[in-house]
């Protein structure tokens, strides 16, 4: 807890917090009880309960804690169900490999009124039971967040359909700026509702997915659907959106897709932004290509990087960034793979650090 508190006040001098991911970033491979959910025409709110994961947790958080390095383990409901799309209406459909949402309106002019959305909505009471659950089960043995509710940009593609989105962005804005105003009270509305229920770990908050412990209460958001919006379209029309998100609690982690490093500087603004997280996407561009915009992201906030990594990328990272503010989470095979990394990032920062001496 020490460690992660450095980390979020950029003082920690010696070495970046370290951490793994063991197995898939595709949630139907990690989690088992993901089953009970697939090759269905469509998914339904009362079809969705916690007690097939309960075990997928326990055994998750065994792993990690086996291989010995900095993080403390965060439980989220499930997140392989679009919640927040569902939420909102969007039909959640399944095959035997995937779950995704469909788009539910097609007129701009609809009214999006966060009180008829949620009132008696029966897919925020599965998310509720299912926090709820995952709150009981965990039992104060490790910390439960809020699962990934996306953001109003993603939440207005995921209605629209995402060319849809993007048109009306540019063909009718003050529509957009309306309904994205709409889901971010929406947004607010269900973390809020999560938080409330979701218990203190040590007198702070467990950020999912990227476990992330802040001692205050912690939510993280993204916007992917900005990678098809210009710099001055998100700054527009969503960028007042997430500065409401992110000054709605004390520790915001905002989590960017290496094709949107274009909005860094915007998001750099945002005074109650905590976190900026960067994904190393398969695709994306190198870590060499990177490097300036992570050592950018340094100079003003806290930067985790999340993704899988080769021996040579790591070693870049740990030589060519700070350790100040950073925080390395890197997706693995398995423990023993971790454990050889854990060893040889420890190796290579007190290396630096003799010679820095």
């Amino acid at each position: 807890m020490e460690l992660y508190k450095a980390f979020l006040a950029r003082s920690n001098s010696e070495r970046p917090i370290v951490g793994f991911w063991v197995g898939s970033n595709f949630p139907l491979r990690c989690y088992y009880g993901s089953k009970s959910l697939l090759n269905q025409e469509y998914i339904v709110a009362a079809g969705v309960t916690a007690e097939p994961f309960l075990d997928d947790y326990d055994r998750m958080v065994r792993e990690g804690e086996s291989i010995g390095d900095d993080i403390i383990r965060v439980a989220e409901p499930f997140w392989g169900i679009p919640w927040m799309e569902a939420i909102l209406g969007c039909p959640i459909r399944s095959s035997s490999d995937s779950i995704w949402s469909e788009p539910c309106i097609d007129d701009l002019d609809a009214v999006l009124d966060p009180r008829d959305i949620l009132s008696g909505n029966r897919w925020l009471q599965a998310l509720v039971e299912f926090t709820d659950e995952l709150v009981r089960h965990s039992n104060g043995r490790y910390p439960v967040g809020t699962p990934v509710l996306r953001g109003p940009a993603d939440m207005l593609a995921a209605m629209l359909g995402v060319e849809n989105f993007v048109l009306a962005c540019c063909s009718e804005p003050e529509s957009v700026r309306r309904l994205a105003d709409s889901c971010t009270t929406v947004w607010l509305e269900v973390a809020r509702t999560l938080l409330d229920r979701i218990p203190p770990f040590y007198g702070g908050h467990g950020i999912s997915f990227y476990n992330l412990w802040a001692p205050g209460e912690g939510v993280w958001f993204q916007e992917d659907a900005a990678a098809f919006l210009s710099p001055s379209i998100y700054r527009d029309l969503i960028l007042p959106c997430d500065v409401r998100i992110s000054g709605g609690f004390g520790y915001t982690l905002f989590h960017l897709h290496s094709a949107c490093l274009f909005h860094i500087e915007e998001l750099l603004k945002i005074e109650s932004l905590k976190v900026v997280e960067i994904n190393r996407d398969p695709n994306g561009p190198a870590i060499n290509e990177m490097t300036p915009v992570f050592r950018r992201i340094q100079e003003v906030k806290p930067l985790l990087t999340w993704g899988r990594f080769d021996e040579e990328e790591i070693e870049e990272m740990v030589d060519s960034l700070s350790p100040a503010g950073l925080y390395l989470h890197m997706i693995v095979d398995s423990v023993e793979q971790a454990r050889y990394h854990l060893e040889k990032i420890s190796d290579q920062c007190a290396r630096r650090n003799v010679v820095m001496r």
